[in-house]
């Protein structure tokens, strides 16, 4: 994890505490049936969290492979998050 290197200590635990509200956002919810909403809303916040991290291996010049670590993980949260925010509306 070379990309550590480019962040302050702080940014990293801010990150992993995104991280991890957006993981018990995303499973609470529908094993609750409390605040549906949520689910939807924490999906968006980890997508802008992996966008974030798609840009900085971009800076970084990381290489593809680093840039296809983070697009496959934003591709399925950005599904989830849309298809969230679809059963809400209904």
């Amino acid at each position: 994890m070379k990309w550590v290197e480019s962040v302050s200590g702080g940014n990293f635990k801010i990150i992993g505490l995104l991280e991890l509200l957006a993981a018990l956002g995303m499973v609470l919810p529908p094993l609750t049936g409390i605040l549906p909403w949520l689910t939807a809303m924490a999906a968006t916040g980890l997508v802008l969290t992996m966008i974030g991290a798609t840009l900085l291996h971009i800076r970084r010049r990381d290489g593809a492979k680093a840039f296809s670590i983070n697009i496959m993980p934003l591709l399925l949260v950005a599904f989830i998050a849309y298809g969230r925010f679809v059963m809400v509306q209904v």
